[in-house]
């Protein structure tokens, strides 16, 4: 008899015990919700968490507020961190934004009733911008050079988690992969940085948006860059720079469309970000073409009929005659010349003319060195020098547009020399001392 007295009495215990646990995580709920409606964000956190940390025992709907007005306390611990640069509340509750994304999550996964829904998914569409700019930070410091090596990977761990909870709370924002692709490349995961390129792409094509954007066109130049040395494939590389190039076409004609309502000094910042991606995707395009011997039909066709399309276009000029070096120096250095002719206060054109005419005055001058008859060789140098001597005045330009540029220095010595100019070697010898500071 007292055997059973004695099993009924840890019954009736354990039975106590768990009501009791109940009441006091459900209390504990309630008390926090008090103490958030009283403006008493901390304790409110702490007594939210507490009745947070036995879920098996909280009655079903008291889960689901007690993680809404957890999210809402970390969005007002989140604000009172900004507005009133208390870092003592980052401190005590780190990573705030992010902390309330997640609780807001599991509010709608444990709302059966579908309560607290409508409220939930209204509070955690305001927490993007907070998602988005904390996330930005932590990219910047992980991709900097002021920290450690495990203190960056630290950063861009927390990077990661930020744009990873972007992408669930807009699954269909093609930015938020890419954000998430560029941390994933930062920590060395190419393959899902390109999943992720791709997804963007993707979205920005299902999904385009509204206002212009003249940067979308680096999502293409990443996913290229890695087709090209992760998967060792130009010519889908050379795809996703061409599609990324005629994007950023349409997001121009966008632009003008949109320019009559924005602000002129918003206007000129986005007309540089499309010619400054317009140049770097050519750039790398033109790359490509120049080590891809195979190509170079299909390059010498597109850029007749893009400059056929479009002759007052500098960079495109500059990018063909590039091209054209190895293959046509002539017709490369009639394209300098008009592309000269179209701005002669841009210093690519300038200086790559100049260093072209040194090369075919190097040529002549080595024929000359190896011929036995006297009087070629005197007529090769000649030659040769008058190319030395068209590549100097060519260079000179290229300095006075960029004095800065040490490479057009040493390229004017060079020449100089050569062409036994002492006095202009003279004069840009003392230029690179001031430059080099020595």
């Amino acid at each position: 008899m007292l055997y059973f007295v004695r099993i009924f009495c840890i019954i009736s215990l354990t039975y106590l015990f768990s009501v009791s646990l109940f009441a006091q995580g459900d209390t504990k709920i309630t008390a926090g919700i008090v103490s958030y409606e009283s403006q008493d964000y901390e304790k409110a956190a702490s007594l939210l968490e507490e009745g947070l940390g036995v879920p098996e025992v909280l009655k079903p709907d008291n889960l689901a507020a007690g993680h809404y007005y957890l999210g809402m306390t970390y969005v007002r611990l989140y604000q009172a961190s900004v507005l009133e640069n208390n870092p003592a509340i980052l401190k005590n509750y780190p990573e705030p934004s992010l902390m309330a994304y997640h609780n807001f999550r599991r509010s709608l996964e444990t709302d059966a009733s579908g309560r607290w829904k409508e409220k939930t998914l209204a509070q955690m569409n305001e927490l993007e911008p907070m998602l988005t700019q904390t996330g930005l930070t932590y990219m910047s410091m992980g991709t900097g050079s002021s920290l450690s090596g495990r203190e960056k990977s630290v950063v861009l761990t927390l990077a990661f988690d930020y744009f990873e909870a972007l992408t669930e709370l807009v699954p269909h924002g093609y930015i938020n992969y890419d954000l998430l692709g560029q941390v994933r490349l930062a920590q060395k995961d190419s393959l899902g940085a390109l999943r992720d390129f791709l997804t963007a792409i993707d979205l920005y094509k299902r999904f385009p948006p509204e206002m212009p954007d003249l940067l979308v066109g680096y999502i293409y130049y990443r996913a290229s860059i890695l087709h090209r040395y992760l998967k060792n494939d130009k010519k889908k590389a050379l795809a996703e720079l061409q599609a990324g190039l005629a994007v950023l076409d349409q997001e121009y004609e966008k632009l003008q469309k949109w320019s009559g309502g924005m602000e002129n000094l918003r206007v000129q910042r986005m007309d540089r970000q499309y010619k400054d991606a317009i140049n770097n995707l050519r750039s790398m395009e033109l790359d490509l073409y120049l080590n891809s011997p195979d190509l170079y039909p299909e390059a010498q066709a597109k850029f007749e009929k893009a400059i056929a399309d479009d002759p007052q276009n500098y960079m495109l000029r500059v990018a063909y005659a590039s091209l054209l070096e190895s293959v046509d120096i002539d017709k490369a250095i009639s394209q300098y010349q008009q592309a000269i002719a179209l701005d002669d206060k841009q210093e690519t054109a300038l200086f790559n003319l100049g260093a072209l005419l040194v090369n075919k005055g190097m040529v002549l001058q080595r024929q000359s060195n190896e011929t036995a008859d006297a009087k070629l060789a005197v007529e090769l140098a000649g030659k040769g020098n008058a190319y030395f001597q068209q590549a100097l005045s060519w260079l000179e330009k290229a300095y006075l547009v960029k004095p800065e540029e040490l490479n057009t220095v040493r390229a004017i010595l060079q020449i100089s020399l050569q062409l036994n100019e002492m006095a202009t070697y003279k004069k840009y010898k003392t230029i690179e001392a001031k430059l080099t500071g020595q």
